[in-house]
């Protein structure tokens, strides 16, 4: 039976709201939605995207963020980031490797990368990848650099694409 107040997004908002991540960038921001959520946890939040319509709509909607229009494989932004989100955002990039290099470069020594991607799939959408393999992605981001947890496999989606978390760590 369903009870009042219970969600997914009432359960996002409460622990964002317990956190503190410091100074976050997300790249990618697509609707926006988890840019404004990361904005209430965060010192300053970058939020970076390559199409200015995306950023148009985030413009004023929290005062500590920071709107940055250019392509994340040459990230290039104003201070050391604490955390650093790719959520949804890699399958759409070309080169997959010279994104996580300049995330890798973006953050600070003991900072967090947060991935989150589909699993490969075999539906077309348009996108440079069809998802990846939670052991490609994960080699792909050590080879950046950075220290990866294991994959963490998150949930499935109305049309059963998988959706997977990969968090690293920047050695100091």
């Amino acid at each position: 039976l369903p009870v009042p107040g219970r969600s997914w997004e009432g359960l996002a908002r409460t622990l964002l709201a317990i956190s503190k991540l410091g100074v976050v960038a997300d790249l990618g921001v697509g609707s926006g939605e988890l840019t404004l959520l990361l904005a209430q946890a965060s010192t300053r939040l970058y939020a970076v995207d390559h199409q200015q319509s995306a950023l148009q709509a985030l413009a004023g909607r929290a005062p500590n963020l920071h709107l940055h229009l250019q392509d994340f494989q040459e990230l290039q932004l104003p201070e050391p980031i604490d955390c650093l989100f790719l959520s949804l955002s890699l399958h759409c990039v070309p080169d997959v490797d010279r994104s996580l290099s300049a995330a890798a470069r973006a953050l600070r020594p003991g900072g967090q990368l947060v991935v989150i991607e589909l699993e490969a799939h075999d539906q077309d959408f348009g996108h440079p990848w069809p998802g990846f393999s939670p052991e490609n992605l994960y080699t792909r981001i050590a080879a950046a650099g950075l220290h990866p947890s294991p994959a963490l496999p998150l949930s499935k989606d109305r049309r059963g694409l998988m959706t997977f978390l990969i968090r690293a760590t920047k050695g100091g």
